[in-house]
């Protein structure tokens, strides 16, 4: 798998396409003014946030426009886009208020337009604002799969070829992350696993997007994060 992809924690994250150094684009981003989610507590399979975009204010997800990626909520999603033709933004990112341990996310996504190429992926235990550290699983259409760890950089902890598993139009993401087990589903097909202990707890989220391809847009609708343990899959 060749595509660099670098995680924008909080703001779109700008790499050098052959080099592994990073650096980060001067924070542009503001938050909706609302609700923050309650934490990852309680019985298995209890709803811990869910969003169907129709109000803009629910949950404080990330709202800007920067001209080059933006994110806003509009007609009932949450559209987040990037202008990778410079070869140099690499994803853009939007997250949600709320502090979640173990949880599973889901997630429909709509790829609206983009390169076959452009990852459309789904976030964990995203650190607050000033500090490091994530887990995101993405998959693009042709069938790119993997599961990263994202600090001060990143690195892969997983990642397979699935040719055919992303379907056109609306595509059902789910990232579990519990205690140290990082799984990622589409479908309610399991495609990876991974295993990593770094990061314990922090905002959920989505991303989108990839170096050199083009202008990525995804809309993304029907979040819904509950404690793990429930019916799924």
């Amino acid at each position: 798998m060749n595509r660099i992809a670098v995680v924008g924690l909080a703001v779109l994250t700008v790499a050098a396409v052959a080099c592994s150094q990073e650096r980060s684009s001067p924070p542009s981003e503001t938050s909706a003014a609302a609700g923050t989610a309650a934490g990852a507590a309680g019985p298995a399979g209890a709803v811990l946030l869910s969003d169907d975009f129709s109000s803009p204010d629910a949950h404080g997800w990330t709202v800007r426009d920067s001209g080059d990626y933006g994110n806003e909520i509009r007609d009932g999603q949450y559209l987040v886009w990037v202008d990778n033709d410079s070869a140099q933004y690499v994803a853009n990112t939007g997250f949600a208020d709320g502090d979640f341990a173990d949880v599973q996310i889901e997630v429909t996504a709509t790829e609206l337009s983009g390169d076959p190429s452009a990852g459309i992926g789904v976030i964990c235990r995203r650190a607050p604002s000033g500090q490091e550290g994530s887990y995101y699983a993405d998959v693009d259409e042709e069938g790119s799969v993997r599961i990263a760890a994202q600090g001060d950089e990143q690195e892969i902890l997983a990642e397979t070829e699935r040719p055919g598993v992303w379907k056109d139009g609306a595509n059902r993401l789910r990232l579990d992350c519990v205690g140290n087990d990082i799984t990622f589903w589409l479908n309610g097909t399991k495609l990876l696993e991974a295993r990593d202990g770094r990061y314990r707890s922090g905002r959920i989220g989505v991303r989108a997007g990839g170096a050199g391809r083009g202008e990525t847009r995804v809309a993304f609708d029907d979040v819904k994060v509950t404690a793990p343990g429930g019916a799924g899959g």
